[in-house]
């Protein structure tokens, strides 16, 4: 991000998978920058992954293989963990960029939640569905 003020352009709706299987829908702001007019979602506190239907917690019990409490299916949970192995290492570089430029502060090693905040805040996050594909 820019770093200069926002202002809100819009609201959309988007659906998430929340931790006790109950799907729900978020109002995400689209905020537009007064310098550059660049567009930015404004990602509730770690609770959505972009481009993902499932919310922070669920991907990262995925990630982890934790099967307690499952409200998704082998398949699903195959190919997030196919995509975290894909963007593990861009994610992790990023952040140190980001502790070195910024001096942001992350867990050691850095957490799902706050890397992906932090990525999708700063532009950094990979934008395209197709930009890295499992398998």
């Amino acid at each position: 991000m820019c770093r200069e003020p926002l202002h809100e352009r819009t609201t959309i709706p988007r659906g998430i998978i929340c931790s006790d299987g109950v799907k729900r829908t978020l109002i995400i702001r689209l905020m537009a920058c007064d310098k550059c007019g660049s567009t930015h979602r404004e990602l509730p506190g770690g609770l959505v992954v972009p481009y993902k239907r499932h919310c922070t917690e669920n991907i990262q019990k995925m990630i982890d293989g934790d099967t307690r409490f499952m409200h998704w299916n082998a398949s699903t949970a195959w190919r997030i963990r196919a995509w975290w192995d894909a963007v593990t290492v861009y994610f992790l570089y990023v952040a140190a960029s980001l502790k070195e430029k910024y001096g942001s502060e992350f867990a050691d090693p850095p957490v799902l939640r706050e890397v992906v905040q932090v990525l999708a805040n700063t532009n950094n996050y990979i934008c395209t569905r197709s930009a890295i594909t499992p398998g």
